[in-house]
């Protein structure tokens, strides 16, 4: 079993086309995981995507709007975006950290 070990996986933008995630990802076969970094008043536009995708801040507060809805997340809160779902985030400090998850389908996850 891989083991990755903090400060081994390089950090990187990992979705430039529409965010300003910052972090190092690790991706399986289905699964792909990342610790990722937002400066105050980053986050990521609008969008969707084919992957399931779940967030859990680390620390911070996180503004996450899925489809429509607005909701202000706390360090230990999570929130889950289904398939295909419109949704965004903002970081509302100077630094938020959170645990992001997406399946990987056709070899993609985070890097779309």
């Amino acid at each position: 079993m891989p083991l990755f070990r903090k400060g081994t996986v390089p950090a990187e933008y990992v979705t430039p086309k529409y965010s300003r995630a910052f972090g190092s990802l690790v991706t399986g076969e289905h699964v792909e995981m990342g610790v990722l970094r937002y400066g105050p008043g980053e986050g990521a536009v609008e969008h969707s995507h084919p992957q399931e995708q779940m967030m859990y801040v680390l620390q911070g507060r996180l503004l996450v709007q899925i489809e429509g809805t607005t909701h202000e997340l706390l360090p230990g809160d999570l929130c889950h975006m289904p398939p295909g779902v419109p949704h965004r985030v903002t970081a509302l400090d100077e630094e938020v950290i959170v645990l992001s998850c997406k399946n990987v389908i056709g070899g993609q996850g985070h890097r779309i």
